[in-house]
């Protein structure tokens, strides 16, 4: 069994389910050159910065369901990855909230992947850090400058610096710059057990405060690490339309750190990447309103001291309606050069030679990925049935931008099969 072989099937399996691999963008490249440029120049950006430069650049992709966003963020992570880059890959839903910055860390931080070595994202990035190195000292000591930064994370660095033969200290602080809790109380008995001075009691901030501290902290130990930086892509951000207004507006501020105009985004080296529907501007910010109503609502909620002034969700909301880059339909030579890559990576895969069937017929739909599938599946009726008349039907997706419900039968259906799990473990 060859390595061509395996490498293509997997290809033409990934394709099947709408989710590229790596061999499959690999193969197939990208034609979406003003966005490809685009995040090149963000790379360069963030590469030429050091660890006090926080200026960050970002991209917003706006795109259709089965327009390709998938595979446009595959072949930017494929690219940063080769740069050098560390590589977040993850799509908003009720476990991972946008408006929830500490989740938002932690998905990001766990789904890390780096170029040079395989692991649990930061965790085994903190393994190659050289405490000796001028990166480590420069992260110290910007650690200790910062005067509203939890202070968990500058003794933490200390600890880690003298504790080198201590490895279940060092396995618990680099599990904590990776989002786990970590307690007071085990830093103080840390601290005395090195010997370390305690100057009053460790400053720790809440959960929602530190969840933007930890991406400042994490970019910098990324880039004292050795790495060109930390590169996030963002899927599904559409997501957020079945939020509560005050989970909106929160989203919409992280989105304007992220990308807005003038980013409060005080991580050096990263460089965000967010996709979202290119039809949720006209349903959520003029249906809903949100563009309307979440300045206001925000205003209120900063007169009682419950949100940041400097992160207004106005940002958020503007980068969305004016910064955004439209994936571009694929013309008929683009359309043409991907049917015969893909047909030869089937011929490949299945050792057959499909035949060479009008690239041009589709289903109903002509999104890229209903073409794709409509290829792959008339491939795999020829290869197994043989020379057949056949019709393949395809019904678009469209999202709903409010939050699904089950409905009665669905739940009494669910309240019938909990009685019945509970009499029969009674």
């Amino acid at each position: 069994m060859s390595r061509d072989f395996l490498a293509n099937a997997r290809a033409i399996e990934s394709l099947r389910s709408g989710v590229p691999t790596t061999t499959a963008v690999s193969l197939l490249g990208c034609s979406q050159p003003r966005i490809t440029k685009r995040f090149q120049n963000a790379l360069e950006i963030a590469k030429r910065g050091g660890i006090s430069d926080s200026k960050c650049s970002g991209v917003l992709i706006k795109g259709g369901f089965g327009s390709g966003k998938s595979h446009a963020l595959s072949f930017l992570a494929h690219t940063a990855a080769q740069q050098g880059f560390v590589v977040s890959r993850i799509s908003i839903n009720k476990e991972t909230p946008l408006s929830n910055p500490d989740k938002l860390f932690c998905a990001l931080a766990e789904s890390a992947e780096l170029p040079d070595r395989s692991g649990a994202g930061l965790f085994e990035a903190g393994h190659a850090l050289s405490v000796e190195s001028d990166g480590f000292k420069a992260l110290e000591l910007w650690s200790r400058s910062e005067q509203d930064l939890d202070t968990r994370l500058s003794a933490t660095l200390q600890l880690y610096r003298l504790g080198r033969r201590n490895y279940e200290m060092r396995d618990q602080i680099l599990r904590f710059w990776s989002g786990d809790p970590l307690g007071v109380s085990f830093v103080k008995s840390c601290m005395k057990s090195m010997g370390m001075p305690c100057h009053g009691p460790l400053r720790t901030v809440p959960s929602r405060q530190l969840g933007f501290q930890r991406p400042r902290f994490a970019s910098r130990l990324l880039r004292a690490a050795g790495y060109s930086g930390w590169v996030w892509l963002i899927d599904e951000v559409e997501t957020i339309a079945s939020y509560s207004l005050l989970q909106r507006m929160r989203s919409y501020s992280q989105i304007g750190i992220m990308l807005g105009e003038s980013s409060s985004l005080d991580c050096p080296g990263v460089v965000p990447v967010v996709a979202i529907t290119d039809d949720f501007e006209s349903y959520v910010l003029r249906d809903k309103r949100d563009a309307v109503f979440m300045p206001e609502y925000f205003r209120q909620r900063c007169q009682i001291g419950v949100e940041d002034p400097k992160s207004p969700p106005q940002a958020g909301i503007l980068a969305i309606k004016s910064s955004g880059i439209l994936l571009e339909a694929l013309g008929d030579s683009d359309v043409e050069e991907l049917y015969f890559k893909i047909r030869e990576m089937y011929r490949v895969a299945y050792n057959w030679d499909p035949p060479k069937n009008d690239f041009r017929t589709s289903a109903s739909s002509t999104t890229i990925r209903q073409r794709i599938k409509y290829w792959v599946t008339a491939w795999d009726i020829q290869r197994l049935v043989g020379p057949a008349e056949f019709q393949i039907e395809a019904q678009p997706i469209e999202y709903k931008y409010i939050e699904s419900l089950p409905d009665e039968t669905e739940r009494s259906n669910d309240e019938s099969m909990i009685e019945e799990i509970m009499r029969g473990l009674g």
